[in-house]
């Protein structure tokens, strides 16, 4: 447990008095992800259905993904890259662009978490194994 202090003025009494709340720490973790512009940017600008958009240019934007990579994990990880790139210039007036490897890393990450799998499998499926 978290124990967050926050001012509060009463009314009643006509003085500041200091409240403290008890929040678990995965609640104060939330609290200062919510606080942190950058995640919150993300988080309202780059879900899963805007980001799932922008993969499925990446993919039509490949024309031969069985001789453009060696791997299904190159795969995956060059079609991430160019979405999540594709993303950020499409919405530059949105963020600092000091902080552009900022947003790429955690773009490139959550990005990572929703969709290698799928586009793993993708890869697997269009360019089968010869073994």
């Amino acid at each position: 447990m978290v124990g967050l202090m926050m001012n509060h003025f009463s009314f009643e009494r006509g003085y500041l008095s200091y409240m403290k709340y008890i929040i678990s720490e995965s609640q104060y973790r939330v609290l200062l992800e919510d606080l942190d512009s950058s995640t919150l940017w993300i988080k309202r600008r780059a879900n899963y259905d805007i980001m799932n958009e922008y993969i499925d240019k990446a993919l039509d934007a490949q024309s031969n993904p069985c001789d453009d990579f060696d791997t299904d994990v190159d795969f995956a990880k060059a079609i991430i890259v160019h979405a999540v790139t594709f993303f950020l210039k499409v919405n530059d007036e949105f963020y600092n662009p000091e902080n552009y490897g900022q947003y790429l890393s955690i773009l490139y990450d959550r990005c990572k978490e929703m969709f290698f799998d799928s586009l793993w499998e993708d890869y697997r499926f269009i360019c089968p194994s010869e073994e």
